[in-house]
């Protein structure tokens, strides 16, 4: 049943039916062409019954002009039926179509031996035919059934030739039994076919019901699921709007504090008494709160962004505290308070990060102290408590009522919000700190009372580590002129020269003892004399000027650096990063100071243009930023930034990171002239290696040679041949080598074999041909002794394997023989064909050549027989390397087995 067939579900249950009607006339339709069809057929058929069955020729041709006629009255109501204004009436047309094939049996039945004719069995195929094929309904079946009874027993009654008081009863009624239970059956199926038609209709109209409803909701969800994308979309571009904005109000704040701050600490570092310093420290005091005001805003803000990762590392959380406790110490002292810490004896060591774990312990004791009294007490404590760590902040302060606890962790909200309230602040900061603790799978507690104080509690997963992992946790002194935090830094440490910790002492010089005969000739492997000492070549560019550049789109910036470095550097500056560039080309300074965020071509850009270029690739940068977290810092250093430096910066941290770049130049410089002699040398000790080398191999191959008189040389032009053939075949350069040298000791083995075995004038036993051929193993094993010849092992061991792996040691066969043995396999027979013997002359090479190129395949590579062949007429031995002249052979027995350079037993007269 087709969907397309099944009325839509805004239609009514009248429509319902329609349908079902529908689709009941379209099967009536196709049965009843079906049956049509198998009728017509069945009936012209049947004729041959008529042959067999009646004795009369006219009876004959009379019921075939009858089945004729009702054959053409059977397709002409088919094809009434297909008419489309009486599509509708298909059954009715179906039910007539079947009471005139049953009353054409009845007329047969009549005209043939009356009520005791066969042929009423015709009506009984007619009634289970439409049964089957056609699903007519119940009524008509019934009506058309009982009509066609009907018409059959009057027609017995007018046309039986058996008078009706003669008939025989008990036929009659068996036909007619059997003629009213078939009509029956039929009947009663065609009721339950159309009872299941229905429900199967019913059942698929409820499915389409359901599945268009589903439609109606998928369709309601999908555009839900495009709304809802669209909203995030828009959350998306405003969440970057607003990264953008904080990154740009980021730089826009920090840049004029970099410009006042600087300054501020240049000037309290100076000279600076009285009124005048205690204005300075009025304005740096200031300046600082506003610093740590934007910070702790851009940290919150930026602690809501979904890409903002939180790295895990081991953190001694009591070096972290005792750091900060330390910073607030002269502001405790200041508002006369008792700051009271009590460091535990070991570290306590969590998991997370040691700069937002600090600013937690920063906010917690600038809200005590901010909210205690003077002659107050402030209480820090860190320990462990089960598995957890817990840090508290105690204090004898105003404390806090239920409602304002309630509020104490919601950003912006604030204790106090009237105009006239006694404490200042921007409710950032405990938000920033539930937040930080929430990203560290901790949580936060308060306790307060009115008037009573108020203690807050920290809790964070522990973690024990091993012992090495505790190594130099212990609690470190802030750097001079490294912290941020607003200290006065001592002045005696601030005026120490930058370069002062790395002043080199000249050693006394040491005599030199000679160990050998200064007569004697040794190659010069001492250390580069012409370069410098390191101590001397440091203090010889500490002396000089450097050239440094800053690029930077605010001139303020500039000039604050400026004034820093001029003293002792040549300062270069420049506006954007193009501008920059270009200097850098031009200038060729020894440093480059430079702005993340610039015009033109930004900080990131300029690092990644200089890494490029070979001549800038190992130039220092230090990179300017204003974003306090790391993202700017491992981007810049992921592109190859040198240094970073995050404004607003001490002046002596910018002394101190500018020393410390040109300093790892000067060591680099150093470095590279040192190389550059070493390199010298090197290149003529590798030589002089790599020729005692050589001279080694051609004494073994020497030693070989000494070792069978008979095929004097033979190495050496298994070698020229082989390299020639890999020549040819366009073999990479590092294994050309590789042949040449392993093609030299190929018979390396030969030295283990007996004189009177390799050189026997005589027959040779089976068993001696079998040493012989145990060469191959030998010369693996003497190779394999020396890490230098170890690779040529192969060649040795290999050189007499075959394609069709019939060879030896290891019957290796096709891809298995290394490549290069290949060749060297093909040189070594070739040779042993070409060359003249004591004992023979040498083949022609036409002839040696025709005799190789039938061994492709079975006994060589292909490819290197094919390469073999393409070669061969221009082999020319130098002369260095022509074998002996043949001579006379002495008188001897040769006319025993002998093996052959190309590994074949062989009889001397073939």
């Amino acid at each position: 049943m087709s969907r397309s067939d099944l009325p839509t579900v805004s239609e009514s249950t009248l429509s319902r039916d329609e349908g079902f009607a529908a689709r009941v006339r379209e099967d009536v339709a196709a049965g009843y062409r079906r049956v049509t069809y198998l009728g017509i057929a069945l009936m012209l058929g049947f004729g041959v019954l008529d042959i067999i069955s009646l004795d009369d020729p006219a009876l004959v041709a009379k019921f075939f002009a009858m089945r004729l006629a009702l054959a053409l009255v059977m397709v002409g109501l088919l094809k009434f039926s297909q008419r489309p204004r009486f599509q509708r009436y298909v059954e009715s047309v179906c039910a007539l179509a079947m009471y005139l094939i049953g009353s054409f049996m009845g007329l047969m039945s009549a005209l043939n031996l009356g009520h005791k004719s066969h042929y009423y069995a015709g009506i009984t195929l007619t009634l289970i035919a439409v049964g089957v094929f056609v699903p007519i309904g119940p009524l008509h079946v019934l009506v058309t059934s009982t009509a066609v009874y009907l018409t059959f027993v009057g027609l017995l009654l007018a046309l039986d030739p058996v008078p009706l008081a003669q008939w025989d009863w008990s036929v009659f009624a068996a036909n007619s039994i059997f003629l009213i239970s078939t009509a029956t059956t039929v009947t009663v199926g065609a009721y339950f076919n159309r009872r299941l038609r229905r429900r199967l209709f019913d059942a698929a109209f409820a499915q389409l019901q359901t599945n268009e409803e589903l439609r109606s909701v998928y369709e309601r969800i999908t555009h839900s699921y495009q709304e809802v994308s669209e909203k995030n979309r828009e959350i998306e571009e405003a969440y970057r709007a607003k990264s953008q904005f904080l990154d740009n109000m980021s730089h826009e704040l920090r840049t004029p504090l970099t410009c006042i701050l600087t300054p501020l600490e240049g000037l309290l570092a100076g000279n600076a008494r009285g009124e005048v310093r205690q204005v300075f420290e009025d304005m740096h005091t200031a300046t600082r709160q506003l610093y740590d005001l934007i910070n702790d805003l851009l940290d919150y803000s930026k602690y809501g962004a979904r890409d903002q990762p939180l790295s895990r590392d081991p953190v001694d959380l009591r070096s972290v505290v005792d750091e900060h406790v330390k910073a607030f110490g002269s502001t405790a002292r200041q508002r006369k308070l008792v700051l009271q810490w009590d460091p535990p004896p070991e570290p306590v060591v969590v998991i997370g990060s040691a700069r937002e774990l600090g600013k937690v312990a920063r906010n917690l004791i600038s809200n005590a102290i901010k909210f205690t009294p003077a002659g107050g007490r402030v209480t820090v404590g860190v320990g462990v408590v089960g598995e957890r760590v817990r840090l508290s902040v105690s204090d004898t302060g105003i404390g806090m009522n239920d409602a304002v606890q309630a509020k104490l962790f919601t950003p912006f909200f604030q204790g106090d919000a009237t105009s006239t309230r006694a404490f200042e602040g921007t409710g950032i900061g405990l938000a920033l700190v539930k937040t930080i603790v929430n990203r560290h799978d901790g949580e936060v507690v308060v306790e307060s009372s009115p008037g009573r104080g108020t203690t807050m509690t920290v809790e964070l997963p522990s973690r024990p580590l091993d012992p090495t992992e505790l190594v130099g946790m212990a609690p470190a002194q802030p750097a001079p002129g490294e912290s941020m935090l607003a200290i006065p830094v001592p002045e005696d440490i601030l005026a120490m020269p930058a370069m002062s910790m790395t002043r080199i002492e000249r050693l006394p010089a040491i005599e030199r003892v000679e160990l050998l005969d200064a007569t004697m000739p040794t190659p010069d492997l001492s250390f580069p004399g012409a370069v410098p000492l390191l101590g001397e070549h440091l203090l010889a560019a500490r002396g000089e000027r450097s050239r440094i550049l800053v690029i930077d789109d605010h001139p303020e910036i500039v000039r604050v650096i400026e004034r820093l470095l001029a003293p002792q550097h040549d300062v270069y500056t420049a506006s954007n990063g193009e501008e920059g560039l270009q200097k850098v080309r031009d200038v060729r300074p020894a440093l480059v100071i430079s702005d993340v965020m610039m015009p033109k071509l930004s900080g990131f850009q300029l690092v990644e243009q200089l890494r490029k270029d070979p001549d800038f690739e190992r130039l220092p940068v230090l990179l300017l930023t204003a974003r306090a977290d790391g993202r700017d810092r491992v981007r810049g250093l992921r592109r190859g930034a040198s240094d970073y430096l995050v404004k607003p910066f001490l002046p002596e941290e910018l002394k101190a990171r500018v020393g410390n770049l040109l300093r790892a130049q000067h060591y680099e410089s150093y470095l590279t002239r040192l190389n550059e002699e070493l390199a010298t040398k090197s290149s003529s000790l590798e030589t002089r290696v790599h020729g005692f080398f050589i001279d080694t191999v051609r004494t073994l191959v020497a030693a070989i040679d000494a070792k069978d008189f008979y095929t004097g040389g033979h190495s050496e032009r298994v070698s020229y041949f082989a390299v020639r053939i890999a020549e040819h075949m366009k073999l990479a350069r590092p294994l050309l080598r590789t042949i040449e040298l392993g093609a030299l000791l190929h018979d390396v083995g030969k030295i283990g074999i007996p004189d009177k075995v390799l050189n026997k004038p005589g027959a040779l036993t089976l068993e001696e041909i079998e040493v012989i051929r145990q060469h191959t193993v030998l010369g693996g094993k003497i190779l394999e002794k020396s890490p230098e010849l170890a690779e040529l092992r192969r060649f040795a061991l290999h050189h007499h394997e075959r394609w069709d792996g019939t060879g030896y040691p290891d019957r290796l066969r096709d891809d298995d023989i290394p490549p290069s043995v290949r060749v060297v396999s093909v040189a070594d027979c070739w040779d042993a064909m070409v060359s003249d013997r004591i004992y023979r002359a040498g083949m022609e090479p036409r002839i040696a050549a025709e005799k190789v190129s039938k061994l492709g395949g079975s006994q060589f590579d292909p490819a290197v027989v094919e390469a073999m062949m393409e070669i061969w007429p221009e082999l020319e031995l130098p002369p260095n390397l022509r074998p002996l002249k043949p001579r006379t052979s002495p008188v001897e027995n040769r006319q025993g087995p002998r093996v052959s350079e190309c590994g074949e037993v062989y009889e001397v007269h073939n």
